[in-house]
C-alpha cells in the first residue's frame, strides 16, 4: 500500500483524523471515513459491508498494524501518520 502524507497533483483527497492526534491524507470517499477509523481502532470486520467499506476498514487496520510495528510513525510537527525512515 502506498501512503502519502501530502497531496500530489494526480491525487485528490483530504486530511482526516484517524484518532485523537493522528491524521492521514486519504482519497477514501466521505461515506467510508468512519470505516477507515473503525479499522484503525481495531474493531472487527462486518461481513455484511460492501466492498468499498471493507477496503476502507482494511486500510485503517493496516495503518494501525504499520504504526504498531514501526513501519509508520506520527510526525510531531503536524500529527500526520507517515512512513518510517528506519
Amino acid at each position: 500500500m502506498l501512503i502519502r502524507s501530502t497531496p500530489t497533483k494526480d491525487r485528490v483527497g483530504r486530511i482526516v483524523e484517524l484518532s485523537k492526534g493522528i491524521k492521514i491524507y486519504t482519497d477514501i470517499g466521505e461515506q467510508n471515513i468512519m470505516l477507515l477509523r473503525l479499522g484503525f481502532a481495531g474493531y472487527p470486520v462486518n461481513l455484511n459491508w460492501s466492498l468499498s467499506k471493507l477496503l476502507a476498514w482494511r486500510q485503517g487496520y493496516q495503518l494501525r498494524e504499520y504504526l504498531l510495528t514501526g513501519k509508520m510513525i506520527v510526525r510531531e510537527t503536524d500529527s500526520m501518520l507517515v512512513p518510517s525512515t528506519i
